[in-house]
């Protein structure tokens, strides 16, 4: 009797109450979808094995991840260091921005590095994302050990995806994993990149050359696209080294290196393969092309003046340059497995350095275009 009694007396929600539990119990459940799929991102991005897969994360698929209008990154650069790490791919408009001052990122978030959630209701017009077709943004600071290390910007078409009221716990947590994930590749990318870079020219050095050639080759194969490759080697360097001292000779391909470098495109690597002799490696172009590049790079070298000091006569003199030029190129007409492809990169690295060879025996100071074929 006092089990049923107790039974009867139990209290019952009112239908008020119900609609509140309910709605607790619903709150609750969408959070925890909302912090699997913030978790789910993150995986994403401490699994990506490069700087470049970790931009694509951050640039493309979250797009489509967050439903997302557009996606920019701000990077701090105040050394100008990052420019050579950031992909074409994703420079300017595509997505990636560097900064030379943080003060532009401290201005940007009222000098408090907070996550900002703006619609243009609240602020018109947005201070990012300019013509991108977005109504609301979430401003991530990527702020590292005191110093903003970036600032990664999410944009909505609706007006209140990313109003003021909305609460910023999981996307505060993830800018803090952002930042971390940029730092580290960063880092890597740096020790990468010195560890196939010339010390002496800054240029890639000879395990660079190959690391690029075969991703080029790669990159020809799947678009179906040509490749060239130009070997460049210094005429009469040696004179230069006997004359004026090696420091001179040193003064000598460091100054050819920085012309390749401004004569060529971003997408060309710029390699020293060895001593006196650079390795130019030109992505979407065909042999008619690269034989008028050479020739472009032959005529414009003999301009190159060096000017050095001879000791022994108290006189200023001046080094001149002129190159010998071996090309090649091969197109990519067929899906090929990877023997094959290391097969293309010793053919074309052979033939490109006939060409120079041949360049040497018809008088130096000329371009020799070699055709991609074993005979």
């Amino acid at each position: 009797m006092a089990e049923r009694d107790f039974q009867q007396s139990t209290y019952r929600p009112t239908s008020a109450s119900d609609r509140s539990v309910k709605k607790l119990f619903e709150d609750a459940a969408a959070n925890e979808q909302i912090l699997r799929r913030y978790q789910e991102f993150e995986l994403r991005m401490l699994s990506a094995e490069s700087f470049e897969e970790l931009l694509a994360i951050l640039l493309i698929s979250s797009r489509e991840f967050f439903r997302l209008r557009a996606v920019e990154l701000w990077l701090y650069d105040s050394q100008g260091l990052l420019a050579e790490l950031v992909p074409a791919k994703f420079a300017d408009r595509s997505g990636v921005q560097l900064l030379v001052s943080e003060r532009t990122l401290a201005r940007l978030y009222l000098d408090e590095p907070k996550v900002r959630l703006l619609s243009i209701d609240d602020v018109d017009p947005l201070p990012v994302l300019k013509d991108r077709d977005v109504r609301s943004a979430a401003l991530l600071p990527l702020y590292r050990k005191g110093s903003f290390v970036g600032s990664l910007h999410f944009g909505a078409v609706e007006a209140q995806r990313f109003s003021s009221s909305k609460s910023t716990d999981f996307i505060s947590h993830m800018a803090s994993i952002i930042a971390v994930c940029i730092e580290n590749a960063l880092s890597q990318e740096h020790l990468r990149r010195l560890s196939v870079l010339d010390t002496l020219t800054k240029v890639k050095n000879r395990r660079g050359f190959h690391d690029a050639l075969d991703k080029e080759i790669s990159r020809a194969q799947r678009n179906g696209e040509s490749l060239s490759l130009l070997f460049v080697d210094l005429d009469h360097f040696k004179a230069v080294n006997d004359n004026y001292g090696h420091l001179t000779g040193d003064r000598v391909l460091k100054t050819v290196a920085e012309f390749f470098k401004g004569v060529l495109r971003r997408v060309d690597h710029v390699c020293r393969y060895g001593g006196e002799e650079f390795a130019l490696i030109l992505p979407s172009c065909d042999d008619q092309l690269a034989i008028e590049i050479a020739e472009r790079l032959r005529q414009e070298a003999c301009a190159i003046e060096v000017a050095v000091h001879n000791e022994d006569r108290d006189t200023h003199d001046t080094v001149s340059v002129s190159l010998s030029i071996g090309v090649c190129s091969w197109r990519a007409e067929r899906r090929i497995d990877p023997s094959a492809a290391a097969e293309i990169a010793t053919l074309l690295i052979a033939r490109s350095d006939q060409g120079v060879y041949k360049s040497k025996e018809d008088g130096r100071n000329r371009v020799s275009y070699m055709p991609f074929s074993a005979s």
